[in-house]
């Protein structure tokens, strides 16, 4: 997708760091046990792993876990955790535990979202969704079809994630994937907070969280959907209060990986990102910051 910067602006570009993972390619079967996480051909998978993606479902390759090959794998949306032996002769599925009985979450995720680079900073206004899709290298999982219909499936995969909801049931609908440690995020929903948008039903924003900027982001991130009110807890983290979203080693990351496999699979690569259906009925995006808040809360309103 085409990003248009602010030429006046200083803050740099977040490349997520998935797209650069999904194009290794592991040349060996024994080249699993020291690959980065990424995908692997299919043609590298362990049987059962193969077997699954016979099957239809969503395979990943997520690193090493205690001398076992770890991969997350997704089927009707399904999440299951998979460990496979070096000679790929056994099969762990669950949870795998230490030497003390401690529970070991896959690292990849986690090691991908450390050493993301920044979120991104104020970009230009909307860009309409398929002007981006027309430019963009790959833009669906499917990578087929017209830009009109990638779009609306964009749309339909945002829609279907896992989302918190900040504003009135009748305002305008906008989506946002947001880090809840990313400072660009903060300053963008805390310029929304300062007009009153919400209040004055101005905004709905369904809130996409995802943890890019680190581990404790990611943690952040899952604790923030499995909590009541989530939408003022987000709200109260971004004021301030920094104990709101605790992070726990024991909430579980299922529904913010379904989150970051959606940056994943559709190549999305800042924070904030927003996706909205113009007041003309056009699919539209900003990618990070809005510039001017005004003209995109302007482009909500039906003309």
């Amino acid at each position: 997708m085409k990003i248009l910067f602010n030429p006046d602006s200083n803050f740099m570009r977040c490349t997520f760091m998935f797209c650069l993972l999904a194009s290794m390619a592991i040349l060996l079967p024994s080249a699993a046990a020291n690959a980065q996480a990424g995908n692997v051909p299919t043609s590298e998978y362990p049987p059962y792993i193969r077997g699954l993606a016979d099957k239809g479902a969503q395979v990943r390759y997520l690193g090493k876990n205690l001398g076992l090959d770890s991969w997350l794998t997704v089927k009707a949306g399904k999440v299951q955790y998979v460990y496979v032996t070096p000679n790929q002769e056994a099969n762990i599925v669950g949870i795998l535990l230490d030497k003390y009985g401690n529970p070991v979450s896959p690292s990849g995720l986690e090691n991908i979202a450390r050493n993301a680079p920044p979120a991104a900073g104020p970009l230009s206004s909307g860009l309409s969704a398929n002007e981006a899709m027309s430019v963009a290298r790959k833009t669906s999982p499917q990578g087929q079809g017209n830009t009109s219909s990638k779009a609306e499936m964009l749309y339909q995969a945002f829609e279907n994630a896992n989302y918190i909801e900040i504003g009135a049931a009748d305002a305008p609908l906008a989506y946002a994937l947001i880090d809840p440690d990313c400072p660009h995020c903060h300053a963008f929903i805390k310029e929304l907070l300062d007009k009153n948008v919400f209040e004055e039903r101005r905004l709905r924003l369904r809130v996409i969280p995802v943890g890019i900027l680190s581990g404790d982001s990611l943690a952040r991130a899952a604790m923030l959907l499995s909590m009541p009110e989530a939408g003022q807890v987000l709200i109260n983290h971004i004021n301030g209060d920094k104990d709101v979203i605790p992070v726990s080693e024991d909430v579980t990351l299922a529904g913010v990986e379904t989150n970051m496999r959606l940056m994943q699979d559709w190549n999305l690569d800042v924070t904030p990102f927003l996706l909205y259906r113009a007041g003309t009925g056009e699919l539209k995006i900003i990618r990070g910051k809005p510039k001017d808040s005004n003209t995109f809360l302007k482009d909500l309103v039906v003309n």
